[in-house]
């Protein structure tokens, strides 16, 4: 046990020095030593996201089912499924839904492929069922873009100024909801956001 924790920290450390190369070595020596070490499997993983997504993906199911009380393989899984299927990644946000009603993160995520799919209103279901789990700048701000979108301009404008209150260092926040103010011809208001 002693042997694979040592290994598995100095992969860790590795890991974060950007050495993912000899990283994957450590983490692949924890794993020799104990099989069932879920952590060493997720960040092999993480190591492999982006070059091997394959390796990738068979190390976060691995991580997944040695220790299914952590989501951090699934929500990996789901981003590099909406690479390549939109579909297949909702169900993977889905699956963890299944399993916890409760990850504000999975619905913030459902929310945006809804929107890339232009299903505005499933979006915004997912969106305001983020927000109702947790209060975030981003959320406020896509659901403010959908109801933009639909002409919900009062709507729209409101859930700006609510993610600029809980985030007041994202300009595009700002950029948004001048448009928003341009679009409806409150010119005084969009010039007011646009120089902020």
């Amino acid at each position: 046990f002693a042997e694979s924790r040592q290994e598995y920290n100095y992969g860790l450390e590795l890991f974060q020095q950007g050495d993912l190369e000899k990283s994957i070595e450590y983490f692949t020596n924890a794993i020799i030593i104990d099989s069932t070490f879920s952590q060493a499997y997720l960040y092999r993983g993480r190591c492999y996201d982006g070059f091997n997504d394959s390796l990738a993906l068979k190390d976060y199911v691995l991580a997944f089912s040695l220790d299914s009380s952590d989501f951090s393989p699934l929500y990996k899984i789901a981003r590099i499924q909406s690479n390549t299927s939109i579909d297949e990644s909702m169900h993977t946000y889905n699956i963890i839904l299944g399993l916890s009603d409760k990850e504000s993160k999975a619905f913030y995520k459902l929310g945006v492929l809804y929107y890339l799919q232009d299903s505005l209103e499933l979006a915004i279901v997912n969106f305001t069922n983020s927000i109702d789990l947790k209060k975030k700048a981003r959320a406020f701000n896509d659901r403010a873009s959908c109801y933009r979108i639909l002409g919900k301009i009062d709507l729209a404008i409101q859930d700006y100024i609510t993610a600029i209150s809980l985030d007041p260092k994202l300009p595009f926040i700002y950029n948004n909801l001048a448009s928003t103010y341009r679009v409806s011809g409150r010119f005084q208001e969009a010039l007011a956001y646009y120089s902020r």
